[in-house]
């Protein structure tokens, strides 16, 4: 990569989200890598305890299943400032997102509080519909300041204080990104993007943009989506572009239409040259992204490829993405299809693609579609297909396609540049780089392209040099800490090898000091996990302490917050992805029968 192309790029830092049959990224990977998918199939009995109205089951228009996530009502109300009351009342899609933002900062190794620069945060979602949920009982107003905040649809200036902004789905969407920029102490740009289903991935483009013109030196980038209730199923009427199956089938002679799923997910990003400078771990980099849209109107339900009238909007995001990356089409061999399964919209998306890739050559670039795992997932599925895309990237592997036998006979497989990722295959291109496009199409006619490269090697790091270190942790409550304990023994027993220096700097850096600490004092990982097995806690700084961390284990023990920038003065050292805060997570839900999200 020239200089001047990383000038222009990104790094992805964190991700993380939730999704259909995962918890979280690492879960997502196994679905991924199963080649399985995440949609569920109700009996009878889970659809009228979730309240699905009798006459509608056995009915033809009616498909029981769907792709939902499990835990929407869980939330550490206590950890962020909520009281029961509030927690219960505001819409868990903002719940879900404040947790998965904490915790996307906290695995970047620049947690909440600790990162100077401002912070953006671009974020996507849709109504989940929970007022309806909680029927008569009452949803509390959205602070005053939020509301008065608010320039336009999209963007509200910098926030520099915390504060608690309850959304009872009934207002303005814009006041669940504000509210979580509070709830984090945020200070940079606050960026709302309308419901549709490019709105994450729309979401990502924007960020790049905001960091590439210095608005904020990171952002946070992403989306949720959460239909209410759950395990109802849905109606499938003649030309909706659902799936009467109940299956995605991306690309198959056989698909016939999508499934909607619920999820959220997160990205963490940052200016490729910055990254760099702080050790920062880079999971992947955002070559170039491109938005287009079209003025005429297109169709109204989901978004299942590109009509006729957009084509050319489509077309251009494709290549002005190229453009930004300053690459050929040639260069990419996997792209991250919208993919919904459709007889029309795929064949449709796939031609787009060969029109922008514009080669003579034929069958070197791979397809494939997340949303043969786990469905559709509206206002999270483009940051979701980025997730899956990294995540390839990281493991070299291409996954398969879920319910793909046999193609489309409009594709044109075979006078185009790519073929379908059937089965899983190792990720090896002719080229050497692993380089991979995400699409992302909205029935508004908004295109949004995203041109993503695996992360360049990391620098080569000298052998640990023998010293002795100071492991800090802290967390919100005693029972808290306990979790944080034994997560912290765990990572440090399967990491031994892991140099010290990096493990302690992370924990000293990365992460905000909470009322409850514990802290040893050793000089590799085996012998800190020995530690902190033994409970051998410090409660005075030892008289054997390096100099440079006199003062800061001082302040530490004593409940202060700690100056540790002496303490590793010209060193250059990695921040790495430890566990996080643990969270004690309590459901907060309507009572009433028929409304819980999770039947047992």
């Amino acid at each position: 990569m020239t200089s001047s192309a990383r000038d222009r790029s990104i790094a992805v830092t964190g991700m993380t989200g939730r999704f259909p049959g995962a918890a979280d990224v690492a879960e997502l990977w196994r679905i991924l890598d199963e080649q399985r998918d995440a949609v569920t199939d109700y009996t009878e009995a889970e659809l009228l305890a979730a309240g699905t109205d009798r006459d509608l089951i056995g009915h033809p228009e009616h498909v029981p299943s769907g792709a939902h996530l499990a835990g929407a009502g869980l939330f550490d109300a206590a950890f962020f400032g909520y009281t029961d009351h509030e927690a219960h009342t505001t819409d868990p899609e903002q719940r879900i997102l404040l947790d998965l933002c904490h915790e996307a900062l906290e695995q970047s190794g620049h947690g909440p509080g600790t990162f100077d620069g401002p912070t953006g945060v671009f974020l996507a979602h849709r109504r989940s519909d929970y007022a309806a949920l909680l029927g008569h009982e009452t949803i509390d107003a959205p602070d005053a300041s939020a509301e008065s905040a608010v320039s336009d649809g999209w963007r509200v200036g910098p926030v520099a204080h915390r504060a608690h902004v309850p959304n009872g789905s009934g207002h303005p969407a814009v006041a669940v990104a504000v509210a979580i920029a509070r709830s984090l102490g945020l200070t940079g740009p606050v960026v709302t993007v309308p419901d549709d289903g490019p709105a994450s991935l729309v979401a990502v483009h924007l960020a790049c943009r905001h960091l590439l013109d210095g608005d904020c030196d990171m952002a946070l980038a992403g989306g949720v989506a959460l239909r209410l209730p759950q395990h109802v199923g849905y109606r499938c009427p003649e030309g909706s572009g659902l799936a009467r199956s109940g299956r995605c089938r991306p690309f198959d002679a056989d698909g016939d239409g999508v499934i909607l799923g619920d999820g959220a997910a997160v990205v963490v990003l940052r200016r490729l040259s910055d990254a760099l400078a702080d050790g920062d771990r880079i999971h992947a980099v955002i070559r170039g992204t491109a938005m287009t849209g079209d003025d005429r109107t297109g169709p109204t339900g989901p978004a299942t490829g590109p009509a006729p009238e957009h084509a050319g909007g489509h077309t251009r995001a494709v290549r002005e993405a190229l453009a930004a990356a300053g690459l050929a089409a040639t260069d990419v061999s996997y792209v991250e299809a919208h993919g919904a399964g459709s007889p029309t919209g795929d064949p449709a998306e796939l031609a787009v693609l060969t029109e922008a890739f514009a080669t003579g050559r034929r069958g070197f670039c791979a397809l494939g579609s997340v949303k043969a795992n786990v469905g559709h997932l509206d206002t999270a599925a483009g940051v979701t297909g980025l997730i899956k895309t990294v995540l390839a990237l990281h493991h070299r592997v291409l996954p398969g396609t879920p319910h793909f036998h046999r193609p489309h006979p409009g594709l044109g497989l075979v006078d185009s540049p790519f073929y379908i990722a059937a089965e899983s295959q190792p990720w090896n291109p002719a080229p050497g780089r692993r380089i991979a496009g995400v699409n992302a199409l909205g029935r508004d006619g908004t295109h949004v392209h995203v041109v993503v490269e695996e992360p360049p090697d990391p620098p080569d790091t000298p052998s640990p040099e023998p010293r002795q270190h100071l492991f800090v942790w802290s967390a919100h409550s005693a029972e808290a800490l306990e979790s944080a304990t034994a997560e912290l023994r765990r990572y440090l027993e399967d990491h031994a090898d892991t140099d010290p220096a990096d493990i302690a700097f992370t924990l000293q850096n990365g992460r905000v000091a909470h009322r409850h600490r514990r802290a040893v004092l050793a000089d590799n990982c085996a012998a800190a996990a020995r530690a902190v097995r033994a409970r051998r806690w410090l409660s005075t700084p030892p008289a054997a302490l390096p100099p440079a961390l006199r003062a800061p284990a001082a302040a530490w023990l004593r409940g202060a917050a700690p100056d540790w920038t002496p303490v590793y003065a010209g060193e250059s050292r990695r921040r790495l992805r430890l566990p996080t805060h643990p969270m004690r997570r309590r459901h907060h839900w309507p009572t009433r029968e028929g409304t819980e999200p999770d039947p047992p």
